[in-house]
């Protein structure tokens, strides 16, 4: 059972994963803060951002902060070796 989740952090995970169209959503760092990671297809990206800040943020904001809070990156290669 995880106990350092707070409200907050499940409400968006919650937002992202059932009405939003991620195909999964997980907590990283929850209880210090923490941010929601969410794999979103593709072509789903702009509208899944745009609701999980309608859907999160109770006050408006204006949408250079929200940009700065939920953003979209693509995955990277991960780690590597290199050998020489």
């Amino acid at each position: 059972m995880v106990t350092t989740i707070c409200v907050v952090q499940y409400v968006v995970v919650v937002l992202s994963v059932r009405r939003n169209g991620a195909l999964g959503s997980r907590l990283t760092g929850a209880g210090w803060g923490g941010c929601v990671v969410s794999l979103v297809p593709a072509d789903r990206v702009h509208s899944f951002v745009s609701s999980v800040g309608v859907g999160y943020y109770t006050e408006p904001m204006p949408a250079a902060a929200i940009e700065e809070c939920l953003f979209a990156s693509e995955p990277g290669d991960g780690a590597a070796l290199y050998l020489f």
